[in-house]
């Protein structure tokens, strides 16, 4: 089931070797649909249907809610979506309606007031808002995208059903911890494994060969990504490098290191293998010539290291002949 122009489509099941996931299928949807205005809502179940969804909902703007896991006949579908990070509300069924009507009721989310146009009136509020994440967080955002900033305070006023900016930011002052919450949704990062096919093309037919040439096996080479965010692309890049390698019968000693300000983007990511279903959302548009359920993650000599705020969190080698299914 999925969602369109805000109506409902019914197709048939695909038989497919991959686990089928019918809620972040919906969840993906949904977030396509409305943007801004979804609303994604996690309840009891078992496994992780709905966490890759959840995260493009939230990437839009939309909000997530919840149950509470202990109220759960089934808890391993609130406890997945909790695992993100991204989560509103955690509440158990029985609160969740009124909730909801609150959010879906404040002025800044029917779009009664244009928020926006105020934050900008205020530069007051702006100054302090800036300062408190910066001696809070320690990043400031001062010259952040101002677009981005607004969005996500006007959201982070709704979520708490504050009537004004002015609230908020004395809100903030009083919680340190929506000090940290808002931080982490400014820095959400809209990111999944070869996200732009183009510029993979680009790396496999213009970049990559001119870097190859001239070099003897063994010999290194050095990648940066930086704003890697939780490192899709570091390790897409890996792997469009082992590709092209093998095709070229060569072995160089690659090391690829990639930075995010963002400490818990770049958190070492746990042992296994990548979820089918992961593939299947992130590779379905690119066309750089492996399918995704046949891709590798070979090569004993790549190196991949990731930082945050120049600090090394993870450096790891990655196995030869891993699959990536």
């Amino acid at each position: 089931m999925t969602i369109s122009d805000c109506c409902l489509h019914l197709t048939e099941r695909v038989d497919s070797v991959t686990i089928n996931l019918p809620i972040d299928i919906f969840f993906r949807s949904l977030a396509d649909d409305q943007r801004d205005r979804a609303v994604g809502i996690v309840l009891s179940g078992t496994g992780s249907d709905g966490t890759l969804g959840l995260r493009e909902i939230r990437e839009n703007g939309g909000m997530v809610m919840v149950q509470e896991p202990e109220s759960a006949r089934f808890d391993g579908m609130p406890r997945g979506a909790l695992a993100t990070g991204l989560v509103d509300f955690v509440l158990p069924p029985g609160q969740m309606p009124e909730t909801l009507l609150k959010f879906l009721q404040h002025p800044f989310v029917t779009k009664r007031f244009a928020a926006d146009q105020v934050i900008v009136k205020d530069q007051d509020f702006l100054a302090r808002l800036f300062l408190q994440l910066k001696n809070g967080a320690g990043v400031d955002f001062t010259h952040y995208k101002r677009s981005t900033v607004l969005r996500r305070i006007e959201r982070r006023i709704s979520i708490n059903q504050l009537e004004n900016p002015q609230d908020y930011v004395t809100f903030m002052e009083q919680d340190k911890r929506e000090q940290t919450i808002l931080c982490r949704e400014l820095l959400i990062g809209v990111t999944k494994l070869f996200r732009d096919p183009g510029a993979f093309t680009c790396l496999r037919e213009s970049v990559l060969p001119q870097l190859f040439d001239n070099r003897q096996p063994g010999d290194s080479i050095r990648f940066w990504v930086a704003g890697c965010s939780t490192g899709e692309e570091a390790y897409s890049l890996a792997m469009l490098v082992n590709e092209d390698m093998a095709a070229a019968g060569t072995n160089f000693d690659v090391k690829i290191f990639a930075t995010d300000i963002d400490r818990n983007a770049s958190r070492p990511p746990a042992p296994g293998p990548v979820p089918k279903a992961f593939w299947r959302i992130s590779r379905r548009d690119c066309s750089t010539g492996t399918s995704p359920a046949t891709r590798s993650i070979s090569g004993s000599t790549i190196t991949c290291a990731r930082w945050s705020s120049s600090r090394v969190t993870t450096s790891s080698r990655i196995p030869p002949s891993t699959r990536s299914t």
